[in-house]
């Protein structure tokens, strides 16, 4: 693998796509989560949901032991759910000695019953969800710099499920980027549940080691995956989660948040339009400097 490689990693809820606006029958991302919730656990289960504060960008193995911890009564509540409805649930098998685990593939299972209805092209031309704003434009600057010579690839790295995200840039009409890691993977990993959520690095060397193998590279020493982030930047719609990611890993933070200015933050960048940085990435300055191999730090000027 070159190591003049470039990366932009992102988060895909809220960052690449607006999912919490929602859909033609009125389900976006919270939406989905309330729904699954009741169904599964009851009342009992609703109050629990906003007895922890919500969503609050949790992976549904958070959100499920979060929810467990704060009612036991929960999963037998849950595994009652999934005796019942064994016939749909048929891909899922309960395990009594890991019931975080069982409960967190009913739920998500369930997630995406609900998130059927909405996902994709609809009459009208009605897509769900839609892309941020300015979104499909960063995607088509980055294939210009590509077709220009410049080695740069982008990446997923998301709390959602990798059904989903193929869906969506289905219904945008683009490809899906090579590199997609979503829980739907990360969730089967056997090791703490502290690494397999943001803001843990490992998973963004879990990224990095799928990106080296596309490119012919089966091992990729830590030392490597330092040098690499070198080249590589991280975007997220979530301060706490992905800007403190970033900054323990070591790279530069793009914060997507809507309705602010442009603003140097710690770390990064703040800005509510992709426009600004297809902008950048398309300026003639940006592409000398990306053929010289600068870091991303100097590319977006951040100290």
């Amino acid at each position: 693998m070159k190591h003049n490689q470039y990366l932009l990693v992102f988060d895909f809820d809220e960052t690449m796509a607006a999912t919490k606006k929602p859909g033609p029958h009125n389900i976006g991302l919270r939406d989905a989560h309330q729904i699954s919730i009741k169904r599964i656990f009851g009342e009992r289960g609703a109050d629990s949901f906003q007895a922890i504060g919500g969503l609050q960008n949790r992976a549904p193995l958070e959100l499920v032991s979060a929810l467990l911890s704060q009612d036991l009564r929960l999963q037998e509540t849950a595994k009652m759910y999934f005796i019942r409805n064994c016939g749909r649930l048929k891909n899922i098998q309960w395990k009594d000695d890991d019931p975080i685990g069982s409960v967190t593939e009913v739920f998500v299972t369930e997630k995406m019953f609900v998130y059927a209805s909405e996902l994709g092209k609809h009459p009208g031309g009605v897509i769900w969800p839609e892309p941020c704003k300015g979104f499909l434009s960063l995607l088509d600057s980055l294939r210009e710099l590509k077709e220009k010579g410049i080695p740069i690839d982008l990446a997923i790295l998301s709390a959602g499920h990798t059904p989903f995200i193929k869906k969506t840039f289905k219904a945008w009409g683009y490809p899906l980027p090579k590199v997609v890691l979503s829980d739907d993977e990360v969730r089967y990993i056997n090791c703490p549940i502290e690494r397999k959520i943001k803001p843990s690095t490992f998973l963004l060397y879990l990224v990095q080691k799928r990106l080296a193998r596309l490119h012919g590279k089966i091992n990729l020493p830590l030392k490597d995956a330092k040098e690499m982030r070198l080249k590589m930047a991280y975007f997220g719609d979530d301060l706490e989660r992905d800007g403190e990611l970033a900054r323990r890993a070591g790279i530069p933070f793009g914060w997507f948040t809507p309705g602010t200015i442009f603003q140097a933050i710690d770390n990064g960048i703040r800005f509510s339009d992709w426009q600004v940085i297809a902008n950048h990435l398309r300026d003639e300055e940006t592409f000398v400097d990306m053929l010289a191999g600068k870091s991303m730090r100097e590319i977006f000027g951040i100290a």
